[in-house]
């Protein structure tokens, strides 16, 4: 038998062929070569479609007897980090040792608004692929986009600050993720990493690629005062001259 693949979630490896029956082949980073044989295995399986559901949990009754039946035939092991082990494909972002360690818990009152129990509409929670489009990047003390555009927030609208105003993140690596759109039941702070932990989060305002302000507002993190200077600290340390910088408050 070819080389297949398994998605490690906690304990429970889960051929990937199960992934791809929920819709979400292609967005696995760590897929291995051939993952058709692990395709094949799961189409034995009844409604092997509805492993991740609309909870995104994988099922673990529809997953062990696949285990059972192919967990000599399936080889090599392909073994993805996942952040918790009750949570699909969403939460992948690869483990590593922490940038920041001072973090913040998204506030508990949000927790299930992908759902759409909160907000009465389904909140965007975004996948590692997904995710990607958003992030930013410093090069010579300026912020530039996933397109490698100088990021520019002037047709930016935020629920907080209005227009002008954009949506920041920073996970724990000092990845940093932003939106121009922040749509109240649609796209929130909470998007960019699926409701997870955040190294800092506010609203930014910058005019082609450079920085003019930085805040803490986000109602979801409500991030404090020396969260927020994990993100200057970041934003120095790659050359923004924070001089010309207006640090601005929370709520």
């Amino acid at each position: 038998m070819a080389g297949g693949a398994l998605f490690e979630v906690g304990s429970i490896l889960v051929p990937v062929g199960l992934v791809a029956k929920a819709g979400k082949l292609g967005k696995v980073a760590c897929v291995a070569d051939d993952v058709a044989d692990a395709a094949n295995a799961a189409k034995k399986i009844e409604n092997a479609e509805e492993v991740l559901g609309t909870t995104q949990k994988v099922k673990a009754a529809l997953v062990n007897p696949v285990i059972k039946e192919f967990d000599d035939k399936v080889s090599p092991i392909q073994r993805c980090p996942v952040a918790d082990a009750n949570v699909g494909v969403k939460n992948t972002r690869p483990k590593g040792t922490p940038e920041f360690t001072n973090l913040k818990q998204m506030d508990k009152s949000y927790v299930g608004e992908e759902t759409g129990a909160i907000w009465g509409t389904k909140v965007e929670y975004l996948d590692d692929i997904e995710r990607q489009q958003y992030q930013l990047h410093i090069k010579d003390g300026k912020l530039y986009d996933a397109k490698d555009n100088l990021f520019d927030t002037a047709n930016a609208q935020s629920a907080f600050g209005g227009k002008g105003n954009a949506i920041f993140v920073m996970d724990e690596h000092g990845s940093i993720y932003a939106s121009t759109v922040h749509s109240p039941g649609k796209f929130h702070h909470s998007s960019f990493l699926s409701g997870q932990q955040v190294a800092s989060a506010g609203e930014i305002v910058a005019k082609k690629g450079v920085i003019k302000e930085v805040t803490r507002r986000s109602g979801h993190y409500q991030p404090t005062s020396e969260q927020l200077e994990q993100f200057t600290h970041k934003l120095k340390e790659n050359g923004v001259n924070m001089k010309k910088v207006n640090i601005g408050a929370g709520f």
